[in-house]
């Protein structure tokens, strides 16, 4: 690499967290929606964007997915059809990161909202003890890929982007942190993260 490395900033659902958005929607069929959730997003995607910035509480997403959807479920029905999604860390993330932050400093840069935070952060309590700098989309009123959220995260980790390694799985995401200078690894597989790292390891030796 033409810079030198000094921070990895993770993106969490996709790279660290296996997630699978299909579990969220069949669980939210079972409420039996006039809608379903993913028809809901093409039509009305701003609910969900005003949800990861923070601009629309948890209550208030609750609200407007009853409204929008037409059901009538109890706000522990729509938490618990939400965190479907959510299915567990991939194998052996939490010793990669303890390797990883031995050569570098380590941040997480995620698009979130707090329904799905709490109860990530309460079933792994040690997760976000790992990072220096933990940026959630729903507390800093930006998500990715506005560019905002990358300037905020050159920010707070003191550090010029050339760098900073922005790994995700999302393209456009990638698209976004190169524009604004950012090293990148757009990761196409979960199994792809270790052996890039190690990769990146050994040619820093």
């Amino acid at each position: 690499m033409s810079h030198t490395l000094r921070w990895i900033l993770f993106d969490l659902g996709g790279v660290l967290y296996h997630i699978d958005s299909q579990r969220c929607e069949q669980a939210f069929a079972q409420l039996r929606p006039a809608i379903g959730l993913q028809e809901l997003y093409h039509q009305q995607p701003e609910i969900f964007h005003r949800f990861d910035t923070g601009k629309l509480s948890a209550a208030g997403f609750r609200d407007a997915l009853r409204s929008a959807m037409q059901i009538e479920a109890s706000d522990q029905e729509i938490d618990a059809a939400w965190n479907q999604l959510l299915i567990g860390l991939f194998p052996r993330r939490l010793e990669l990161l303890q390797e990883v932050r031995k050569q570098w400093h380590i941040a997480l840069l995620s698009n979130t909202n707090p329904i799905h935070a709490e109860a990530i952060f309460a079933r792994y309590p040690d997760l976000p003890r790992l990072f220096e700098e933990v940026i959630l989309s729903y507390q800093v009123g930006f998500r990715k890929p506005e560019p905002a959220i990358f300037q905020l995260a050159t920010h707070l980790l003191n550090a010029p982007p050339e760098h900073i390694l922005f790994v995700d799985d999302v393209q456009d995401n990638i698209q976004a942190a190169a524009a604004q200078g950012f090293q990148t690894l757009w990761l196409t597989d979960p199994e792809q993260l270790e052996t890039e790292i190690y990769l990146r390891l050994v040619s820093s030796e």
